[in-house]
């Protein structure tokens, strides 16, 4: 009933209440992994800045699909937007989650990109949560599998520190 994703926060992230696509599809254990893989340097992210990232699913399911988000480690607020090819995965919730659409559910792999929030929220991580379906015309017999990357921080001196720099000659 939910080829196109579920329109709720079903990414596994503590913002989301740890909801998964495990409150519909259960039952299967067929080796399926997700991954995140994001261009977000490992030293951390640029204020209001994009980035690709790429969510790959493995499993022997007929039909795959995911979803995404990105929280604010402090509070697991929403933070950021994400952009959608408006083809094979889709915007929900304002931008604050991305998921498979019913075209991009025959795919493994979904790419798009998430613009970094415009001033300084702390350390962000991600979190996906992804489905592997059997096709047997129901919810039974599927996986269901998580993962998040680790914490990112924002990069350099925020602006407004900036401003009090001052350098003298020596």
């Amino acid at each position: 009933s939910n080829s196109g994703g579920k329109t709720d926060g079903f990414s596994g992230s503590p913002g989301d209440s740890s909801n998964t696509c495990a409150s519909c599809h259960s039952g299967g254990s067929f080796g399926a992994t997700v991954t995140i893989q994001t261009e977000v340097p490992a030293g951390g992210y640029a204020l209001d800045t994009g980035y690709g990232i790429q969510v790959d699913v493995t499993g022997s399911g007929s039909k795959h699909g995911f979803q995404i988000t990105a929280e604010r480690i402090s509070d697991n607020s929403k933070v950021g937007t994400f952009t959608d090819d408006g083809t094979d995965n889709q915007l929900i919730n304002g931008g604050t989650h991305i998921t498979h659409t019913s075209t991009g559910n025959s795919k493994k792999t979904w790419n798009f990109n998430w613009k970094s929030p415009t001033t300084d929220v702390g350390a962000v991580k991600f979190y996906v949560a992804a489905v592997a379906a059997n096709n047997n015309s129901g919810t039974s017999g599927d996986q269901v599998v998580t993962a998040s990357t680790g914490n990112f921080n924002v990069l350099g001196i925020a602006k407004e520190k900036q401003l009090d720099f001052a350098l003298y000659p020596n």
